[in-house]
């Protein structure tokens, strides 16, 4: 590599690396060699911040889906690429870019999308090191999208068994294993702990806001009590009714807000520190699916529940302590798509310039729904016999209908009227070249749980997910030149910066692309196994899961009663008819998860 003598100016003391040497300290035979390599992208905030007027704010929903979560990490990715590469460019030649700045005001998620968010939020300041290619991957440590969903988010550490020791439980009674979950209880606790640790400095870049705001959506099993008072009865004398809320969120901010119930949030401080605790807590709370994931606790100050809900105070007991505790849940099961809690965040900024509307000339701001699993599922015409024939299927059928009918977004219903509505955008997976069938993403095998398949499947979903984010910004998140021309965002540079989309007439791109994020993003190609590998792959999963499944029956069998301590004739006969018995279990549920595999490898 070329070397480079650098000029008098640039040689600095010991004592003040910024400062250059004085003359009296002047050495002229004194010569530095460094490597002629270009220094890292630093994010530095211009010393005269732009006026709110040129500041276009954007939410991010972040949809749940499973291990489908790496899609929406792959979009993520993208974005935070090109709000870098946009200011990078800005610093390095103001003219090549236009007037206006694009801040990330607000991210909300559940499930998924909730830790994919609390990554987010960990990840501001630090030098996040993109996808550049599939052949190319990031460091896992210099990019923890990357890390928690296409490398941590896998078999072996999903169906792993040493959170369960039956042994241990048979030979002392006193021993605690209880059966938390049916996958390995640690995961998520061991997820959110990887996925804060930082790398870096923590200076936030220009790109966020300096009031950002993260919601994590949550389950609350405990609830939150109300009492709407003022009811009269027919003897005209007031009652009370009284009701319990499930459907919860945990918040943080970190800077002012007029939201109650925001926990605040220091970006400076450390993200294995204390204060981001109540993320950690939120993050692993909000992917628990029950059964599937031991359900998490969540402490929040009684205080933040003040109007968190609207104008309905919560009616605490008295006697209520300062701290709120309760157990906690995935919170899709009561809403997947967390659009209600972004809307809410930027409308109650409205005096601060962050305008959602349908007009165009008036729009300072708009939403961005990512959803991985987008509901493509056949309505049903033929309803001519009765589905519903035995208890467990009703069962099934109205839990099932509970859950859709709490997704249900009244809203966003209500807004569908306004079909040139630009405060409303979405990002779900599209692909080419899988005409005719039903998966696009290589993890929508296995209810969503296909990532567990390979790690090929999840790179896949990731760099889709870079792919779509790109595609979306170049030709979805855009203003029409008309009405770009009379909003004072976008007006000043309208012109200059329109791009002409054919039938579409010319528009203007909100967030337009430079450096690595201009370069087109491939389409992934899609996984696939040779016939050997396959095999393998198929006993690979047989194996990890049979272990589970083995070890989580036997732990119940010792929870209940049914193994014998000692080494008595009949303890011992009891036990082994109990050994061959969950045997038989285990081969009947490992007989419906081998085909449950195959068709599932059939798709690759």
């Amino acid at each position: 590599m070329p070397l480079r003598k650098l000029p008098d100016r640039h040689i600095t003391t010991p004592f003040d690396r910024h400062a250059p040497l004085s003359s009296s300290t002047h050495h002229p035979n004194l010569i530095i060699f460094v490597q002629n390599t270009p220094p890292p992208p630093q994010y530095h905030r211009p010393q005269a911040p732009m006026s709110d007027h040129h500041v276009f704010n954007i939410g991010l929903a972040l949809a749940g889906g499973a291990t489908r979560g790496a899609y929406t990490a792959g979009v993520l990715d993208f974005i935070l690429q090109a709000l870098r590469d946009f200011e990078q460019q800005r610093l390095e030649d103001p003219d090549s870019v236009p007037s206006w700045r694009v801040n990330l005001k607000t991210i909300a998620g559940t499930s998924a999308g909730g830790i994919t968010a609390a990554i987010a939020m960990a990840a501001i300041g630090t030098s996040i090191e993109p996808l550049s290619s599939e052949l190319h991957p990031p460091d896992p440590e210099n990019n923890k999208f990357y890390d928690v969903w296409v490398k941590q988010v896998n078999s072996k550490a999903l169906f792993d068994t040493s959170d369960l020791n039956p042994e241990a439980a048979l030979k002392d009674k006193d021993y605690d294993n209880p059966v938390c979950s049916l996958l390995n209880s640690k995961f998520p606790a061991e997820q959110a702990a990887n996925a804060l640790l930082e790398k870096g400095d923590l200076v936030p870049p220009p790109s966020w806001a300096k009031d950002l705001q993260l919601y994590i959506t949550t389950g609350n099993l405990r609830g939150v009590p109300f009492c709407v008072s003022n009811f009269r009865g027919a003897d005209d004398s007031l009652s009370d009714l009284r009701m319990t809320r499930h459907r919860d969120w945990v918040g943080f901010k970190t800077g002012p807000s007029k939201i109650t119930g925001l926990q605040p949030l220091d970006l400076h401080s450390k993200r294995g520190s204390k204060q981001w605790d109540g993320v950690r807590q939120a993050m692993q709370a909000t992917g628990t699916l029950p059964a599937i994931f031991p359900v998490a606790k969540v402490t929040a100050p009684v205080s933040s529940y003040t109007k968190k809900f609207g104008k309905c105070e919560a009616a605490w007991p008295a006697g209520m302590p300062a701290e709120f505790s309760y157990d906690a849940v995935d919170g899709a099961i009561f809403r997947n798509t967390p659009l209600e809690l972004v809307r809410m965040s930027m409308e109650a900024a409205g005096s601060d310039k962050v305008v959602l509307t349908e007009k165009v000339e008036n729009a300072q701001g708009a939403v961005v729904l990512v959803d991985p699993s987008p509901s493509r599922q056949v309505y049903e015409t033929d309803y001519s016999e009765q589905k519903c024939q035995s208890i467990p299927e009703t069962l099934l059928r109205v839990l099932s209908s509970l859950i859709l009918d709490a997704n249900f977004l009244d809203d966003e219903a209500d807004a569908v009227e306004n079909v040139n509505d630009l405060s409303r955008f979405m990002i779900s997976p599209m692909r080419s070249g899988r005409a005719g069938r039903q998966e696009i993403l290589a993890t929508d095998t296995l209810h969503g749980f296909g990532g567990v398949i390979g790690e090929a499947q999840r790179k896949h979903d990731f760099q889709l997910g870079r792919r779509n984010a790109q595609q979306f910004l170049r030709s979805h998140f855009v203003v029409p030149l008309a009405g770009a021309k009379s909003n004072d965002i976008f007006k000043q540079d309208a012109e200059r910066f329109a791009t002409d989309m054919g039938e579409r007439g010319k528009v203007v791109r909100i967030l337009p692309l430079f450096k690595s994020a201009h370069r087109d993003c491939a389409t992934p190609v899609w996984p696939t196994f040779r016939k050997e590998a396959r095999n393998k792959r198929r006993e690979e999963l047989h194996d990890e899961i049979t272990d589970r499944v083995k070890v989580v029956l036997t732990s119940f069998a010792v929870n209940w009663g049914l193994y014998r301590r000692g080494w008595f004739p009949f303890s011992a006969v009891r036990n082994w008819f109990v050994t061959v018995a969950l045997g038989n279990i285990c081969k009947h549920i490992m007989k419906r998860v081998d085909v449950a595999i195959e068709k599932a490898l059939n798709n690759f």
